[in-house]
């Protein structure tokens, strides 16, 4: 399972930083940042903590279409589903049942983020070929970027530790 982490316009350090610091958490390690509307400074850094090196490797491009060169995958992260199957581009899995299905994919596979304030514009989720998004409380349904991504990755990391196990068993 190879994932590439792909934030669009983010727009705090904080959230950088600590998406950085989830992402070593959890075995990742390719972060792409998309016209970000801040720069990685002080913050970012402290937020990540022991995860400067993401950080330090993070691709910036300036369109999402840069960002997807030589993925076979791109999977979207949505807090508005649709309501009506109708509405295909908001029809979503949860990040378990994400993880399961990526840990069979070949090849690579990019995992975006949205903007903190307005995630990703339909455009966007119109080049995913899957949404996921979090079950959370009708009463407020948006997670906080780096929460979201600390969610999914912990279910892609689950699958993945699960797989190699079985494999060895095998």
């Amino acid at each position: 399972m190879r994932i590439r982490v792909v934030l669009v316009e983010p727009e705090h350090e904080g959230n950088v930083g600590s998406i950085a610091r989830l992402m070593k958490n959890f075995g990742l390690s390719k972060l792409w940042l998309v016209s970000p509307r801040v720069k990685l400074g002080s913050e970012a850094y402290s937020y990540a903590v022991h995860a400067g090196d993401v950080l330090e490797r993070a691709v910036i491009v300036e369109g999402l279409d840069e960002a997807l060169e030589g993925v076979q995958w791109v999977v979207g992260t949505t807090s508005i589903v649709a309501r009506i199957s109708s509405n295909l581009r908001r029809v979503a899995v949860t990040p378990k049942e994400l993880a399961e299905q990526t840990v069979k994919m070949r090849g690579e596979t990019a995992l975006l983020f949205g903007r903190e304030g307005s995630g990703l514009s339909n455009r966007e989720l119109d080049m995913c070929d899957i949404l996921v998004s979090i079950p959370s409380s009708s009463a407020y349904r948006v997670l906080n970027v780096a929460s979201a991504s600390a969610i999914v990755f912990y279910e892609l990391w689950k699958a993945r530790t699960n797989s190699e196990e079985k494999r060895s068993v095998e």
